[in-house]
């Protein structure tokens, strides 16, 4: 959290020397935001007998092949949250909910794949199953797979296919696919060159709460 207030303190500070009005009210709701603000309470969270009642609860769910129930149970072993940290197992319930239809599960079980946690790293796995997760409407999927075509991971640079990818997450509002469509549009890389529309979507991301297009806009103003 230090770094969170770090960060948004230099950015109010910036939009104050800028006059951007609009990025010092997306500041204020996010320091007013109940995520925010969450504080430890003291509770002894993931040992109490509720706790323990509802965890147990749901691996009898995840177990029956209740996908919604496995996607939760590997949540909590990748965080650590009532259950020691594992990634062995949060890959495997990532991936038996993918494979159960969890449209997000796949988009994990992708980053699991392409990071190397709780299983082999593999650039052609991960990509399946962003694609997955692509093919299902999961703007995240989308995002992922123009990333590894800008990136080159696991297959050829390919700019063209990365913009194509990018434009479909951007139909659905994905703020980060958004900002990197607009750097795309401002560099020419898989576009026309084109620095009114980089802008537009750059100020869209900053709108959405992206931080590094806030910053990126912020730079250009000043």
């Amino acid at each position: 959290m230090g770094e969170a207030y770090v960060w948004l303190a230099k950015t109010e500070a910036r939009a104050k020397e800028t006059d951007c009005d609009w990025v010092l009210d997306e500041i204020k709701k996010i320091v007013e935001s109940d995520e925010f603000n969450e504080t430890d309470d003291g509770d002894e969270a993931g040992t109490d007998e509720n706790e323990a009642e509802k965890i147990a609860e749901l691996k009898e769910k995840a177990e029956n092949g209740d996908k919604d129930a496995q996607f939760d149970l590997a949540e909590r072993y990748f965080s650590g949250d009532g259950l020691e940290k594992d990634w062995d197992m949060a890959f495997i319930w990532y991936k038996t909910a993918a494979e159960n239809g969890h449209v997000f599960a796949q988009v994990c079980t992708g980053e699991m794949y392409l990071h190397g946690r709780g299983t082999e790293r593999s650039f052609a796995e991960a990509f399946n199953w962003y694609k997955k997760a692509a093919d299902n409407g999961e703007s995240w999927g989308m995002d992922n797979v123009a990333r590894m075509y800008y990136n080159g991971e696991g297959r050829e640079v390919n700019y063209k296919e990365a913009a194509k990818w990018f434009e479909k997450a951007v139909a659905l509002d994905n703020k980060g696919s958004i900002y990197a469509l607009g750097l795309m549009y401002l560099n020419g890389k898989g576009v026309q060159k084109d620095k009114k529309k980089a802008w537009d979507l750059i100020e869209k991301a900053a709108k959405l709460g992206n931080p590094a297009a806030m910053q990126k806009l912020l730079s250009r103003k000043g």
